[in-house]
Order: C-alpha cells, then sequence, then structure tokens
C-alpha cells in the first residue's frame, strides 16, 4: 500500500436552520432547537430563571458562544431548559433569559452533543431572521 491520504464522509455532524420575525425570535428558536436536540422537554419544569451571555468579535461568534454556553450549563452544571423568556442582541453581545431546573433523574437525555461549531454558522435577515448552525455529536 502507498502513502496519501483520502477524504471520507463525515456523518457525525447534525444541522439546525431557526427562523424568527426578528433576530431576537430567530435566536430563541435556535436555542430551542439544541435544547430539543439534548433532552426532553416534556417534564421540565420552570423552576429558575438563569441568564446567559454569549459575546465575539461579530454575531456568529457571539452566537456559538451563546450557543456553546448553553451546552456548557449542560453538560457541566447539569442544567435543563424548558424555554426561553427574552434574547437580547447588541453589537457582538447576545443576552437571554432562560427558565429551567437542575438535571434529575427523570429527565430524558436525547443524544450528546460536543459542541456547536464555527462551521456552517450564519445570522442573515432573509423574509424572515435565520440563524442556522451545526453541531458536532
Amino acid at each position: 500500500m502507498e502513502g496519501g491520504y483520502h477524504l471520507i464522509d463525515h456523518t457525525a455532524d447534525l444541522g439546525l436552520v431557526a427562523r424568527g420575525r426578528d433576530l431576537g425570535e430567530a435566536l430563541a428558536q435556535a436555542a430551542s432547537g439544541l435544547f430539543d436536540l439534548l433532552w426532553d422537554r416534556d417534564n421540565v419544569l420552570a423552576e429558575v430563571e438563569m441568564v446567559v451571555v454569549g459575546e465575539g468579535p461579530d454575531l456568529e461568534t457571539a452566537v456559538v458562544g451563546w450557543l456553546n454556553e448553553i451546552l456548557y450549563l449542560h453538560q457541566v452544571e447539569e442544567w435543563v431548559f424548558a424555554s426561553v423568556r427574552r434574547v437580547e442582541c447588541r453589537s457582538g453581545r447576545i443576552a437571554s433569559l432562560l427558565v429551567g431546573e437542575r438535571l434529575r433523574n427523570h429527565h430524558r437525555r436525547k443524544r450528546e452533543i460536543k459542541a456547536v461549531t464555527y462551521h456552517g454558522i450564519r445570522v442573515c435577515q432573509k423574509e424572515m431572521w435565520e440563524v442556522a448552525f451545526i453541531v458536532d455529536v
């Protein structure tokens, strides 16, 4: 066999496109989509409100940072969220108010996600605002 390399298909990623009438609504839908990829929200109680922030030099970087902060809170701090109450976005900073509770035995995890990636990140306004991202599973 000779040396070299070849490309292989990688199917371990998932993509999500969220839409909203304004940027805040599209971001809230993006977070809701991430929640639904991670856990079953049917029995998550709205016991605690938590501010979650993402920042970056541009909007796309802030979105990736914000979604990865949600992922960190789930995987490391063991929180599950029921919903997004509010999202505000100003010049590379996203601040949101999420409601949920500590992860408990009755919560059903759906899948493990390693990270929200910069690959495929897109934030744009067409007929509606769109936030597209890919997660590494």
